[in-house]
C-alpha cells in the first residue's frame, strides 16, 4: 500500500501537476507509515507534504519539511529516489526566490542520479536546471545547453513526456531568439508522437505553444 501511495499516487500526480492529489496521497502515506513504523515511506511523505506546502506559499516551512524527509531517508541507510526528493526541494526554494539554492540542489540531484544510476529523472533534472538558469541569472547559453542535453537524453531513451517538456522549453528560448519556425517544428515533432493524454497539462500546454508559434 505504501509503495502504491508513493509511486502510483504522489509521484504520478506530481508529474501530472495535480497538487491536491499529491497532498491527499502524501497524508495517507504519512498516516500509514506512522501507524506501521515505516521510516522510509514516512520520509517520502514528509518531502511531498513539504513541497505542497511550499507551492501553497509556505516556502520556509516547506523547505524545512523536505529537508527533514531527506534526513529521515538518510537514517534508514538508503538513498533510493533521493534525486526526486531533491527536485522537490529545488522547486520549494524557487517559490521563495532562492535561485542559487535551487541550482545547488539540482546539481546535487544530477550528481546523485548519475552516481547511483537512477537515471529516470536525468533529462527532467537537466530541463529544470535550464529553467532555473533562465529565471534569475540570464545565463541563456548555459540554460540552452541544459535544455538541449535534456532533449537529447529523452530522445535517446524514448521518454516522450520528458522530450515534450524539454522541446517546449527549448522552443521558447528559440522563439525569443527569433527562430519561431525552428521552435514550432521542434514542438510539433515531440507532440506528434502522442496518441492519447491530450487532456493533461503538458499536452495542453504544448498545443497552446504550437498555436502561438504558428500564428
Amino acid at each position: 500500500m505504501a509503495y502504491a501511495l508513493c509511486w502510483g499516487g504522489i509521484a504520478l500526480e506530481y508529474f501530472l501537476g495535480n497538487l491536491e492529489m499529491v497532498e491527499q496521497h502524501a497524508r495517507e502515506l504519512a498516516d500509514l507509515s506512522d501507524r506501521h513504523g515505516m521510516a522510509m515511506w514516512q520520509a517520502y511523505a514528509h518531502a511531498a507534504l513539504g513541497w505542497r506546502g511550499a507551492r501553497a506559499g509556505e516556502a520556509a516551512t516547506g523547505v524545512a519539511l523536505i529537508e527533514k524527509g531527506l534526513a529521515e531517508l538518510e537514517l534508514t541507510g538508503t538513498a533510493y529516489w533521493r534525486p526526486f526528493m531533491l527536485l522537490l526541494l529545488a522547486e520549494a526554494h524557487l517559490v521563495d526566490g532562492a535561485i542559487d539554492n535551487a541550482l545547488t540542489v539540482l546539481e546535487e540531484a544530477l550528481a546523485a542520479s548519475v552516481r547511483r544510476q537512477e537515471l529516470l529523472l536525468e533529462p527532467e533534472l537537466h530541463r529544470r536546471r535550464g529553467d532555473v538558469l533562465l529565471k534569475g541569472t540570464a545565463r541563456v547559453v548555459e540554460a540552452r545547453a541544459c535544455l538541449e542535453t535534456a532533449l537529447d537524453i529523452a530522445r535517446r531513451r524514448r521518454t516522450r513526456s520528458w522530450e515534450l517538456r524539454a522541446a517546449c522549453d527549448l522552443a521558447r528560448v528559440l522563439a525569443e531568439q527569433g527562430k519561431r519556425g525552428e521552435a514550432h517544428d521542434l514542438v510539433a515533432s515531440a507532440y506528434s508522437q502522442f496518441t492519447e493524454g491530450f487532456d493533461t497539462a503538458d499536452l495542453k500546454g504544448a498545443k497552446a505553444l504550437l498555436d502561438e508559434l504558428g500564428a
